[in-house]
């Protein structure tokens, strides 16, 4: 277990490599922050145990901790930090509380035993590559509250199947699902004004897309490689295609 007398649970020299060793560790009950990649690349940490108490999770904090299968986020925390779980490659299950309003960049990019993920209605922002490369996630689906996701936020994610967004979505950024190859049927909400460069480049199996009428921009190469696409219905709103 770890234990500390400071307020934050910050990590510099020997401190930091004493960790690598630990499969669990209980984070103390006045701990009020986890600076920056404290826990990174700790390859044989399966359990952590965050008191309430803790408001901020460093970015890059736990990336690279390759044994953690499951995580729960404390309810005081606001922000799933950018890489915080980058490269966690047997995490199974994220448990997102409803206290989260942001899942920063590349938070859970290449973790790529994760199959499912709860995204709460708190959230309001999917950051750059979120989930890219999370190539066991089956499926997605966003709350109304989510107004933006940034690109790439899905990218690679091969055997994501279903993706439902809601209608506060005014954009799909570039290459926000490119090579999302097990996918086979989009409806891009009617509050879309945007569609991405490469937003769905290398969706080798999707078949069917229908282009509201509140797009009036298509990004070069959005269904570059759609190999499977047999229809695409353009409204008459799209002033610019590539």
């Amino acid at each position: 277990m770890m234990t500390s007398k400071s307020k934050e649970c910050e990590t510099e020299g020997d401190k930091k490599i004493s960790f690598r060793s630990m499969s669990e560790i209980t984070i103390p009950a006045f701990s009020t922050s986890i600076a920056e990649g404290t826990f990174s690349k700790c390859s044989f940490l399966r359990e952590i145990t965050i008191p309430s108490s803790v408001r901020s999770i460093g970015k890059f904090c736990f990336s690279g901790c390759s044994s953690l299968t499951r995580f729960s986020i404390p309810s005081s925390t606001k922000e799933v930090a950018p890489w915080c779980f980058y490269a966690c490659s047997n995490l199974k299950s994220a448990d997102i509380s409803s206290s989260v309003t942001c899942i920063g960049e590349f938070a859970f990019a290449d973790c790529v035993a994760l199959a499912e993920i709860f995204v709460p209605s708190s959230v309001t922002s999917i950051g750059s590559g979120a989930f890219s490369r999370c190539s066991s996630l089956l499926q997605m689906s966003l709350p109304f509250s989510v107004a933006s996701i940034g690109s790439e936020a899905f990218n690679g994610c091969k055997s994501l199947a279903m993706v439902s967004m809601p209608d506060s979505i005014v954009a799909l950024n570039d290459g926000v699902f490119s090579c999302c190859v097990c996918l086979t049927k989009v409806t891009i909400p009617n509050s879309v004004k945007v569609i991405g460069n490469n937003a769905f480049n290398g969706c080798s199996a999707l078949v069917e897309i229908n282009v509201p009428s509140s797009v009036t921009s298509i990004g070069p190469f959005a269904f570059c490689g759609c190999v499977s696409l047999a229809k695409v219905t353009i409204p008459n709103s799209v002033l610019s295609i590539g």
